[in-house]
């Protein structure tokens, strides 16, 4: 369902309890969106998102969430908001872009889709069992 990038920067604003940034504002506004559910496998996590390890943070969301579950330990900012949002029981829809914007993933493999907010609302809807979730994802015109 194509949707108006004001829906997409009012998600982030509530989501983020926060006003949007004038990095994302000329990002997402040079994007067309729509909001649809995609597999984890499909999406790219911010590399050391919230202080997790690079080496979790390589692939896609789906193995990152493999790695996360494979730990002993979680000492990190990550595991604090992960657990924030599995102790919740509505997640909100995560935003990505088209993975061809590498946007904080330089070091890591491309994927379909990158994550541009909501790295730790996917991490939990994915430990709480979803292969598939909600984003507003943004394309742009070349793609």
């Amino acid at each position: 369902m194509k949707v108006d990038v004001r829906q997409v920067k009012d998600h982030f604003s509530k989501q983020n309890d926060s006003c949007i940034d004038a990095e994302r504002i000329k990002l997402y506004e040079a994007l067309t969106w729509e909001l649809r559910e995609i597999s984890l496998a499909e999406l790219g996590i911010w590399d050391k998102a919230q202080g997790m390890p690079h080496e979790w943070c390589i692939e896609n969301m789906l193995e990152t969430v493999k790695n996360y579950r494979k730990a002993k330990n979680h000492d990190g900012n990550y595991h604090t908001r992960i657990q924030h949002f599995l102790n919740n029981r509505k997640i909100g829809a995560v935003i990505a872009v088209c993975g061809k914007t590498k946007r904080g993933r330089e070091e890591c493999n491309e994927t379909r889709w990158a994550i541009d907010d909501g790295c730790m609302r996917a991490m939990a809807l994915g430990l709480k069992g979803f292969n598939r979730i909600q984003c507003y994802l943004g394309v742009g015109s070349e793609n």
